[in-house]
């Protein structure tokens, strides 16, 4: 019988600005792609539903403050070149509030905003979200907890 499969899922954070600049931080000392930029993003805690996630991993990483229901979910990914599964979720968004900053100097240490056609070298999934950021249709996403059959 084949093992049922057990992904880590990350989610990643797109701030969209008024100019359509994109906010990305440089990822350091993580020992994955470490000098590459990258979203505010993180993994989903069990229990936690995505944009839930995604809102409070903005907040951890920048110090901005989104509602939940102000993100779309434009992209997902899977990565299988790691021991385990990723299964990113990708959303947007030009509504937050604050101005984000570094909160985990240990892990990213710099970010700003980019226009879309001077990128600095970003991750392998951050380039193929950032070519449909602007373009891509909204997927929804339905989430459900204690459901009753009864």
């Amino acid at each position: 019988m084949p093992e049922i499969m057990k992904a880590t899922v990350p989610v990643f954070i797109f701030l969209v600005d008024p100019d359509e600049r994109v906010y990305l931080q440089r990822r350091y000392q993580t020992g994955y792609l470490d000098g590459f930029y990258e979203p505010p993003a993180g993994k989903m805690d069990v229990g936690e539903f995505p944009k839930n996630a995604a809102a409070r991993e903005l907040y951890e990483e920048t110090g901005a403050l989104i509602q939940p229901d102000d993100l779309e979910l434009f992209h997902a990914y899977m990565n299988t070149s790691n021991k385990r599964p990723w299964l990113g979720l990708m959303f947007r968004t030009r509504i937050w509030q604050g101005t984000p900053m570094i909160k985990e100097p240990e892990k990213c240490d710099h970010g700003g905003f980019f226009a879309l056609d001077s990128l600095p070298n970003v991750t392998p999934q951050v380039r193929d979200g950032l070519a449909r950021l602007l373009v891509a249709q909204s997927i929804e996403i339905s989430t459900y907890d204690n459901i009753n059959t009864a």
